[in-house]
Parts: structure tokens; C-alpha cells; sequence
């Protein structure tokens, strides 16, 4: 089914519902799918490739149900252990994101991991989905800046609403930079009513390793 407002492919979908399901458990993905009208969803229904299958409404659906079910905070820091779960899922599973793996495992500058790495995650939203990502930077800083999102789609907040990217930018930084926290921040959502969702990340290494998530 095709929409105007964009669509993941089923093999995103699919790994969202699994990391969601370690993060929540079985019993609280069923609860977040009924609360967002989605008990149609399952692994098995999504196709397991890249075409189109999962529509931005849905997607948006799915993480307006976590907050409401969760509260917002505890919602956005379960998303975001998602997005940390995805990144890990995605790198073992074929032909997701192992060109970032492939990065993370090259003998290169940390500046150079880090912005190949982000340009292939970049790429494979661009080439296999509907949200659309351009990167930008300045002196201190990377962006991460998604034209059109679908996590935070059809959505009204008063806080950033993508925690699943911010989660799954950080697990990449973490890969790229061997194992130091990055802390990633949403500083514009669509959701708030900014023209973009942006993603701010430093270009200096900071923090402890990370072994959590």
C-alpha cells in the first residue's frame, strides 16, 4: 500500500517490532500495538526486504502509543533503547547497515569513521525509505537533519518526539568511535513544529565506554 505522506521498507519494520519487543517485552508490545490501532503488525506480516511496507501514519502511530502508554519521558528513553537495539540488529542482519559496520571495523581517523558512517546510514534512508536525510556540519558539530520522518509522522508534542533515531545514532557513534559514549540530541522536531527533525552530534569524542543498552 502506497501513501502520499511515505513509507519504511518491511525489513525496517520488522527489526523496530523486535527491538521494541526486547525493550518492552512481549506483553507491552501488544499493549503499545492495540493503544495505536496496529494489532495487524507482526514480523510475520511485514516483509522481510526492502520494499515499501510500512506506512510514515503507522510508524508515527506506533511511538504516539509508547508515550501515551508509558509517559513521555519513560516512552522517549524506551525508544531510544530501541533505536540502540536496532542499530545492533540492523549490523547483524544481511545487507542492513553492514556498510557502517564495515566503517566502524576500517583503520581510519575517528573523523572519518564518523562521517562515512553517517553518509551510509544516510544513504540507505535515502535509497530504501521515504524519510529523507541530508547531512550538514560546522566547527564543533555533525547534523543529522530528516526532511520527512516518519517516527514522529501525523504527531503533535511539546518535546522531541524521535526517540528511536536519537537511540540509533547514538549505538552508531558508539560502533564508530570504539565503544565512547556520543551523546546525540534532538534539537528540532516536526513534531514541535520545526520544518525538519535535527539531529546534533559532536565532533569531539566524549564520555566513558558504553556498555549498557
Amino acid at each position: 500500500m502506497r501513501t502520499d505522506a511515505g513509507q519504511y521498507p518491511g525489513k525496517f519494520g520488522r527489526i523496530v517490532l523486535s527491538a521494541l519487543e526486547e525493550v518492552v517485552g512481549r506483553n507491552g508490545l501488544l499493549a503499545v500495538l492495540r493503544l495505536g490501532r496496529l494489532s495487524h503488525w507482526s514480523e510475520e506480516s511485514l516483509p522481510d526486504d526492502f520494499r515499501p511496507a510500512v506506512p510514515f501514519e503507522e510508524m508515527g502511530r506506533l511511538f504516539a502509543a509508547l508515550d501515551e502508554l508509558y509517559g513521555p519521558t519513560e516512552g522517549q528513553q524506551l525508544a531510544q533503547r530501541a533505536g540502540r537495539r536496532l542499530f545492533r540488529e540492523g549490523t547483524r542482519d544481511l545487507g542492513f547497515m553492514l556498510g557502517v559496520a564495515d566503517v566502524g571495523r576500517r583503520v581510519l581517523p575517528l573523523s572519518v569513521r564518523i562521517r562515512l558512517g553517517m553518509e551510509t546510514m544516510a544513504e540507505i534512508f535515502n535509497r530504501y525509505s521515504d524519510h529523507r536525510v541530508v547531512l550538514r556540519e560546522d566547527r564543533a558539530f555533525y547534523y543529522w537533519v530528516s526532511e520527512s520522518c516518519g517516527l514522529c509522522h501525523g504527531r503533535r508534542t511539546t518535546y522531541p518526539a524521535c526517540g528511536l533515531m536519537t537511540g540509533l545514532l547514538s549505538a552508531a557513534m558508539s560502533w564508530l568511535s570504539v565503544g565512547r559514549v556520543v551523546e546525540v540530541e534532538e534539537v528540532a522536531c516536526i513534531a514541535q513544529g520545526a520544518e525538519t527533525c535535527t539531529f546534533r552530534i559532536p565532533k569531539v569524542r566524549t564520555g566513558r565506554r558504553r556498555d549498557d543498552a
